[in-house]
This record gives structure tokens, sequence and C-alpha cells, in this order.
């Protein structure tokens, strides 16, 4: 299964890789704005969530038997995001920032030999 997503990830980097360098009309009306927000959106909700299950953890340890607070706090400390999502979220904001700086390079690049074309 872990193949698979490797996979399925690389896939997805060299196919949005593509649209950028050779679409870059389409990927930036198509998929920039859209895979920021998610990615974005996706790393603040963890964040949250973390932060959520952190104050829940303080708040709820006063009311614990002493016989089972470690063992709550081990269940408190799986149920959260682990930091390893965050930064790969962190490198694919960063990977996206790229393809957008590509598209828009590839797309700059085209209309100056166009005019170079039409000049001549």
């Amino acid at each position: 299964m872990e193949a698979f997503i490797i996979g399925l990830a690389g896939a997805a980097v060299s196919g949005l890789t593509f649209m950028a360098y050779r679409h870059p009309t389409l990927y930036e009306r198509e998929f920039s704005k859209r895979i920021t927000q998610w990615v974005i959106g996706l790393m603040v909700v963890a964040i949250i969530y973390n932060s959520g299950i952190d104050a829940a953890d303080g708040k709820l340890a006063v009311f614990l038997r002493p016989d089972v607070t470690a063992a709550a706090k081990a269940a408190i400390h799986a149920s959260k995001v682990d930091e390893i999502w965050l930064g790969l979220g962190a490198a694919v904001v960063a990977f996206v920032f790229f393809l957008d700086w590509l598209a828009k390079h590839m797309k700059s690049e085209r209309e100056a030999e166009k005019g170079v074309e039409q000049s001549e």
C-alpha cells in the first residue's frame, strides 16, 4: 500500500510539473490557487486539532485518577497529528510556490517568443 501511495504522489508531482511547464495558463487557471488553499487549509486544521488535544490534556488531567493518568496521556499523545505531516505540508506548499513561479516564467517565455516571431 505504501508503494502505491508513493507512486501516486510521484505521478501527481510529475503531472503537475508537466502542466505548469507545458500548459502554464491552464495550470494557473485550474490548479494553482486550489492546491495552495487545500494544503494550507489542511495544515491549519491539523495545527488547530493538535492545539485542541493539548488543551484537552491540560484540562482533563485534573479529573483523572492517578493510576490512569499515564495511560490517558499516552492515548492523547497517540491521537495527535505527527509533525512529519506538518513538515510534508510545508514542503508541498514550497513545491506549489515553485510551480507557480514555473508557470509564470513559462508563460512570459512563450509571450516573448511570440513577440519575437511577430516582429520578424
